[in-house]
């Protein structure tokens, strides 16, 4: 399936914002911290998309707007003396005051390279935001992989909603080739957390498939197949919408659309079984490049 720069930005978004909202909250705390100007930070990030960034930061620059203002200056001298010292969950908070003018002046680019420094160092949220933007597309198209290497090392740590994020790059196909048992099993993992604010996830990403599969996007309607016939993230189940959400993504040349129909008309979810249909479909995502399909066609032939 061809890239294309930003195409999994709405996917991001929501995960995004839910890890941000420790990282934030953590920096009004008056904690006893104990100066910066001693970290050589590595400059050696692309071109940011600083538009996308702030888009996507607006509803914490709303929110948080009034709090940021009540940060003393003695607050942010403790704040940046404990990254400077080393400290990750220091440097991940002065990052999110730099990224949203939170008690001093905004400075993505600054804010960005402390994210990178303490995700750098092993800080599993930071991790997690820079897989989140660099996958989001942030930095380019070739920084998407690296944007899965991040979410990947913060998911392995144990973080339920970088498991549930990895799962849903697995599902979608796009920045890594679609794999269904490797989605399984970071959902699974992310499952087992029984995470509250996983939930606050999924009924945000619910939200986000549902609006942009109605404006037509083939990769959001085919995810709503998948919740539809699946279950996927909570959703409830209707398989025969989850179908008319595959056919609808499949005639739109989504490839791994073509693949589920033809498992949908084969096992009989949600329409009657149909061995010729399923073929049918199977070809169609073969023709389209799908692999797993090639293969299913091979001894039919």
């Amino acid at each position: 399936m061809e890239k294309k720069n930003g195409k999994y930005r709405f996917l991001v978004v929501a995960a995004l914002v839910g890890a941000m909202v420790p990282a934030i909250n953590s920096v009004f705390n008056d904690r006893d911290v104990v100066p910066e100007n001693v970290v050589a930070l590595s400059d050696d990030l692309p071109e940011v998309d600083q538009k996308f960034i702030l888009q996507n930061m607006a509803p914490f620059m709303r929110a948080y707007a009034e709090r940021g203002q009540k940060i003393s200056k003695r607050q942010m001298r403790r704040i940046r003396r404990k990254a400077a010292a080393g400290d990750l969950e220091a440097q991940r908070e002065l990052a999110s005051c730099y990224l949203m003018g939170i008690g001093c002046s905004q400075d993505v680019r600054l804010g960005i390279r402390w994210f990178k420094h303490a995700a750098d160092k092993g800080d599993t949220v930071s991790c997690f935001m820079m897989g989140c933007l660099a996958v989001g597309g942030a930095f380019g198209t070739e920084w998407e992989g690296k944007g899965v290497e991040w979410i990947s090392s913060a998911a392995e740590s144990g973080n339920a909603v970088a498991q549930y994020m990895l799962s849903v790059i697995y599902s979608a196909g796009a920045v890594v080739p679609y794999n269904e048992e490797e989605s399984k099993k970071w959902y699974d993992r992310a499952m087992a957390q029984n995470s509250p604010e996983l939930k606050k996830q999924f009924e945000s990403f619910r939200r986000t498939v549902d609006s942009r599969s109605k404006l037509g996007d083939p990769h959001m309607m085919f995810l709503m197949g998948v919740m539809k016939t699946t279950g996927y993230c909570e959703a409830e189940i209707n398989e025969p919408e989850g179908v008319e959400w595959y056919r609808k993504a499949a005639a739109m040349g989504h490839d791994v659309a073509w693949l589920r129909l033809g498992e949908c008309y084969e096992c009989g979810v949600g329409v009657a079984a149909d061995a010729v249909e399923a073929a049918r479909c199977y070809r169609k995502a073969a023709e389209l490049g799908n692999i797993e399909a090639q293969q299913r066609i091979e001894p039919r032939n």
